[in-house]
């Protein structure tokens, strides 16, 4: 371990907890992008296409008969 990242750590681990949560969180949400970019060749967008096509379709879905027609028109 080089000591810049010792020193990171060791201010991380000293500072607030939710600092250290936000840090964790950061690195989690990093690592989950690099993946799908690497493993998957996948462009990533935020947010991704597929999560506002799931909402806009719940939605439609939650729709009663007459609202969908009126959107429809």
């Amino acid at each position: 371990m080089s000591a810049a990242a010792i020193s990171s750590l060791t201010q991380m681990l000293s500072s607030d907890e939710d600092s250290i949560k936000n840090h964790i969180v950061q690195h989690s949400v990093t690592s989950l992008l690099q993946h799908c970019e690497v493993y998957h060749n996948v462009d990533v967008e935020y947010p991704p296409p597929w999560y506002i096509l799931s909402v806009r379709s719940n939605h439609k879905n939650n729709l009663s008969l007459k609202e969908r027609e009126m959107q429809d028109d």
